[in-house]
């Protein structure tokens, strides 16, 4: 910059080159003006992070871009969405905001809805009406809204024509999000609305599988009252119990119970209920199942496995408590694998959990 008033502009006018002198200041104008533009930019960057209103109408009034992005690819409007900040978000898009640059709305809609800013998220569907197909992040509007419970930006945007059985890009439906976080009031509303919770052919998960995996006993009562069958299986050939199970989750395992579930179903591997529980550590989902029937001593069977039982993969993953439980149960002490896995020898396939095998040692006396 320096160089242009030191050098070229004095040399231009020394010789009467008034056209070469005025390219020179035209040069040197639009340099400032580049460069003050870059600092105002990066100045609305820091603000709308803080979200400090007042410093976004000093530098948008002199000249910030109200479109640009940091080096994470978020916008002003992205991050003011983010922390709630509508007065703020509503001047963006007053002064010329363009909302179809990268997404730019469908991002902000979906971030003021993770974040449960539900006013920034009505005013944005508002000014924005297209909510379908697009996706980012893996998630649409509405599956972020239906995650985070908010029920009155999801009848927003299904009656602005967003797709309640709409998958993102990894197969999520609205509802499965409802379903996982526990949103009841959201789960009913999408299912009113034609949501379907039948586990489809082509899905890994149904909206009950995934709420009996993240433990929602309200959601899962929710649809086996509207149908849902308890025993359904994935393409693995879990069933809901399984999951529950293996998770812990010890009050859906006895709602389940309840409605009728397959308590020694096993997987294509020949893993039960039980043995979920007992490979988890999970002795009060372990002492529900053997309480309710479970078979304490059934075997692996798909032919790699070994044919374990729950008191083997206990051992193995050196739950104590599961231990000694099975054991209380009349668990096969002397269970042996088809690889010749016994519960107490000192054997490398077994855990080399040391208190595990003293407890037997002293207290069953099994045949070793």
């Amino acid at each position: 910059m320096k160089d242009f008033y030191s050098k070229q502009l004095p040399q231009s006018t020394r010789e009467g080159d008034l056209d070469s002198a005025l390219n020179t200041l035209d040069e040197v104008s639009a340099t400032i003006a580049k460069a003050t533009e870059k600092t105002l930019t990066s100045l609305l960057l820091k603000a709308s992070q803080k979200g400090d209103i007042s410093d976004i109408k000093k530098l948008v009034k002199r000249g910030a871009d109200i479109n640009a992005e940091d080096e994470n690819g978020h916008s002003p409007l992205y991050m003011l969405s983010q922390k709630g900040q509508l007065n703020a978000v509503q001047y963006l898009i007053e002064n010329g905001l363009d909302l179809n640059r990268n997404h730019c709305a469908l991002r902000s809609i979906v971030v003021a809805s993770q974040n449960g800013h539900t006013n920034v998220t009505r005013y944005l569907l508002k000014i924005w009406s297209y909510v379908n197909l697009e996706k980012t992040n893996e998630r649409t509007p509405l599956t972020a809204a239906s995650q985070n419970g908010d029920v009155d930006s999801v009848r927003s945007l299904l009656r602005m024509g967003a797709s309640v059985n709409e998958e993102t890009n990894e197969g999520w439906t609205p509802l499965m999000s409802a379903s996982r976080s526990g949103q009841i009031c959201v789960v009913k509303h999408l299912v009113d609305n034609g949501a379907k919770f039948s586990l489809e052919s082509n899905n890994e998960r149904s909206p009950l599988w995934i709420a009996c995996e993240s433990g929602q006993v309200e959601v899962v009562d929710y649809f086996v009252n509207k149908g849902g069958d308890v025993n359904e299986r994935n393409k693995r050939r879990w069933t809901p119990l399984m999951i529950a199970s293996k998770n812990g989750h010890l009050s859906v395992v006895k709602y389940l119970l309840q409605k009728g579930a397959k308590i020694d179903a096993k997987t294509d591997n020949g893993k039960t209920p039980l043995y979920f529980a007992s490979d988890g550590g999970h002795v009060d989902v372990v002492q529900c199942l053997l309480e309710s029937g479970a078979d304490v001593n059934s075997r692996r069977e798909d032919g790699t496995s070994f044919q374990w039982t729950p008191l083997l993969v206990a051992s193995q993953s050196g739950n104590f408590d599961v231990v000694r439980c099975l054991i209380d149960r009349s668990a096969d002490v002397n269970a042996e694998s088809s690889d010749g896995v016994i519960l107490c020898k000192n054997n490398p396939k077994v855990s080399s959990k040391v208190p595990v095998q003293d407890f037997f040692l002293l207290e069953f006396n099994p045949q070793i």
